[in-house]
Protein backbone atom coordinates (compact mmCIF):
# COMPACT_ATOMS: atom_id res chain seq x y z
CA UNK A 1 0.00 0.00 0.00
CA UNK A 2 1.40 3.25 -0.80
CA UNK A 3 1.38 6.21 1.87
CA UNK A 4 -1.15 8.86 1.51
CA UNK A 5 1.79 11.44 0.89
CA UNK A 6 4.04 9.55 -1.21
CA UNK A 7 2.91 10.66 -4.96
CA UNK A 8 3.42 14.08 -3.56
CA UNK A 9 6.84 13.81 -2.37
CA UNK A 10 7.55 11.59 -5.50
CA UNK A 11 5.79 14.74 -7.48
CA UNK A 12 8.08 17.09 -5.64
CA UNK A 13 11.50 15.67 -6.09
CA UNK A 14 10.09 15.56 -9.94
CA UNK A 15 9.89 19.02 -9.77
CA UNK A 16 13.06 20.03 -8.16
CA UNK A 17 14.85 18.43 -10.85
CA UNK A 18 13.13 19.63 -13.63
CA UNK A 19 14.32 23.02 -11.52
CA UNK A 20 17.85 22.00 -11.35
CA UNK A 21 18.05 20.75 -14.76
CA UNK A 22 16.27 24.06 -16.20
CA UNK A 23 18.67 26.22 -13.60
CA UNK A 24 22.26 24.39 -14.46
CA UNK A 25 21.51 22.65 -17.69
CA UNK A 26 20.91 18.90 -19.17
CA UNK A 27 23.50 16.44 -18.27
CA UNK A 28 25.99 15.19 -20.78
CA UNK A 29 24.31 12.81 -22.99
CA UNK A 30 25.39 9.14 -24.00
CA UNK A 31 26.71 10.59 -27.42
CA UNK A 32 28.24 13.77 -26.44
CA UNK A 33 29.83 11.89 -23.19
CA UNK A 34 33.60 11.18 -22.77
CA UNK A 35 34.28 7.36 -22.38
CA UNK A 36 37.78 5.60 -21.37
CA UNK A 37 38.06 1.89 -22.02
CA UNK A 38 41.02 -0.05 -21.26
CA UNK A 39 42.00 -2.30 -24.30
CA UNK A 40 45.11 -3.73 -22.80
CA UNK A 41 45.74 -5.64 -20.04
CA UNK A 42 42.32 -7.72 -20.56
CA UNK A 43 40.42 -8.40 -17.54
CA UNK A 44 41.99 -11.32 -15.82
CA UNK A 45 45.20 -11.42 -18.43
CA UNK A 46 48.59 -13.00 -17.36
CA UNK A 47 51.50 -10.59 -17.71
CA UNK A 48 54.46 -12.38 -17.52
CA UNK A 49 57.29 -9.82 -17.63
CA UNK A 50 60.56 -10.43 -14.91
CA UNK A 51 61.52 -6.32 -14.79
CA UNK A 52 57.37 -5.51 -13.46
CA UNK A 53 56.90 -3.66 -16.77
CA UNK A 54 53.08 -4.22 -17.90
CA UNK A 55 51.89 -2.07 -20.67
CA UNK A 56 48.52 -0.18 -20.95
CA UNK A 57 46.66 0.61 -23.76
CA UNK A 58 43.47 2.56 -23.62
CA UNK A 59 40.34 3.97 -26.02
CA UNK A 60 38.59 7.61 -25.41
CA UNK A 61 35.04 7.25 -27.23
CA UNK A 62 33.19 10.53 -27.51
CA UNK A 63 34.32 14.23 -27.02
CA UNK A 64 37.38 14.96 -24.64
CA UNK A 65 38.49 18.71 -24.08
CA UNK A 66 41.70 19.85 -25.11
CA UNK A 67 44.27 19.27 -22.19
CA UNK A 68 42.26 15.87 -20.65
CA UNK A 69 44.93 13.70 -19.37
CA UNK A 70 44.98 10.24 -18.54
CA UNK A 71 45.23 8.91 -14.85
CA UNK A 72 46.27 5.18 -13.74
CA UNK A 73 45.24 3.51 -10.59
CA UNK A 74 47.03 0.59 -9.50
CA UNK A 75 45.22 -1.33 -6.84
CA UNK A 76 42.52 1.58 -6.17
CA UNK A 77 45.62 4.39 -5.76
CA UNK A 78 46.69 6.56 -8.53
CA UNK A 79 50.26 5.39 -10.13
CA UNK A 80 52.25 8.32 -11.58
CA UNK A 81 52.22 11.27 -13.39
CA UNK A 82 48.96 11.64 -15.73
CA UNK A 83 49.44 10.58 -19.13
CA UNK A 84 48.56 12.84 -22.02
CA UNK A 85 49.27 9.17 -24.61
CA UNK A 86 46.78 6.75 -24.54
CA UNK A 87 49.41 3.77 -24.30
CA UNK A 88 51.81 3.91 -21.68
CA UNK A 89 53.96 1.41 -19.01
CA UNK A 90 53.49 0.83 -15.19
CA UNK A 91 56.91 -0.35 -14.50
CA UNK A 92 58.17 -2.05 -11.26
CA UNK A 93 55.00 -3.73 -10.41
CA UNK A 94 55.67 -6.55 -7.96
CA UNK A 95 54.14 -9.81 -8.62
CA UNK A 96 51.02 -10.96 -8.37
CA UNK A 97 47.08 -10.15 -8.75
CA UNK A 98 46.70 -5.98 -9.44
CA UNK A 99 44.08 -4.01 -10.73
CA UNK A 100 44.00 -1.42 -12.46
CA UNK A 101 41.22 1.44 -13.67
CA UNK A 102 41.71 4.69 -15.90
CA UNK A 103 40.09 7.62 -15.40
CA UNK A 104 39.72 10.55 -17.99
CA UNK A 105 40.93 13.88 -15.92
CA UNK A 106 40.02 17.02 -17.71
CA UNK A 107 42.31 20.06 -17.34
CA UNK A 108 41.00 21.27 -14.01
CA UNK A 109 41.73 17.90 -12.37
CA UNK A 110 38.29 17.00 -12.56
CA UNK A 111 37.15 13.28 -13.62
CA UNK A 112 35.42 13.21 -16.41
CA UNK A 113 34.94 9.41 -16.92
CA UNK A 114 35.91 6.44 -15.19
CA UNK A 115 36.99 2.79 -16.97
CA UNK A 116 35.52 -0.26 -15.64
CA UNK A 117 38.44 -1.84 -13.47
CA UNK A 118 40.17 -4.74 -14.55
CA UNK A 119 42.25 -7.38 -12.74
CA UNK A 120 45.45 -8.85 -14.40
CA UNK A 121 47.97 -11.07 -12.56
CA UNK A 122 51.62 -10.33 -13.32
CA UNK A 123 54.21 -13.88 -13.29
CA UNK A 124 57.70 -13.53 -13.01
CA UNK A 125 60.15 -15.89 -12.73
CA UNK A 126 61.52 -17.60 -9.43
CA UNK A 127 63.94 -19.83 -8.01
CA UNK A 128 60.71 -21.90 -7.39
CA UNK A 129 60.16 -22.64 -11.20
CA UNK A 130 63.71 -21.97 -12.67
CA UNK A 131 63.16 -23.95 -16.30
CA UNK A 132 59.85 -21.18 -17.31
CA UNK A 133 60.88 -18.24 -19.60
CA UNK A 134 58.42 -15.74 -21.13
Amino acid sequence: MIPAGASLRIWGASVVALVCLAAFGAPATPATAAMIVIASPEHEETIHDNLGNVPVSVTIRGAAPAGARIRALLDGRPYGADQRSPSFTLTEVERGEHTLQVQLVGPGGSVLASSATVTFYLWQASRLFPSQKK
